[in-house]
């Protein structure tokens, strides 16, 4: 198909020469060339991938300490990950702990205020009935 329009043109314009043609078929069969070298490329890819597989999977097959230092990574991960979160519970733990007696402590002082307010309170009034008793007058002035 490409040479029997190569040839159409030629007969057609004459101002197309053998170089040109010549130029066309070089530039035909580079491109034929850079796609087989691209898939040989792809091919040669291909097969190092499957190389590198089949030896990924057989040094995970065959290597013993290989596995067992990666089995040993993962549980120290698992590990460290499950002490993070033991960490994390115990500083909420002694967080509420912490709230809880500081919040007893201001319970505790605040019946303690209100105990001495209701002592001071009644002896102000025991003192007012003791003096009410002596000196009614000046009292009933004070209301």
């Amino acid at each position: 198909m490409y040479k029997s329009s190569t040839s159409l043109t030629l007969k057609s314009d004459p101002k197309i020469t053998e170089r040109s043609i010549y130029t066309m078929k070089t530039i035909r069969t580079e491109r034929e060339s850079s796609i087989q070298k691209r898939i040989v490329e792809n091919a040669e890819k291909q097969s190092r991938t499957r190389e590198n597989q089949h030896n990924y999977f057989y040094c995970n097959e065959n290597n013993l300490d290989y596995n067992n230092k990666i089995q040993q990574i993962t549980k120290n991960t698992n590990h460290q990950g499950i002490n993070d979160t033991e960490k994390n519970q115990k500083k909420k733990e002694t967080k509420l702990i912490t709230q809880m007696m500081y919040t007893n402590q201001l319970q505790q002082k605040q019946k303690e205020f209100i105990k001495l307010i209701t002592i001071c309170i009644c002896l102000l009034m025991i003192s007012v009935i003791i003096f009410h008793k002596k000196e009614p007058q000046q009292i009933k002035s004070l209301f």
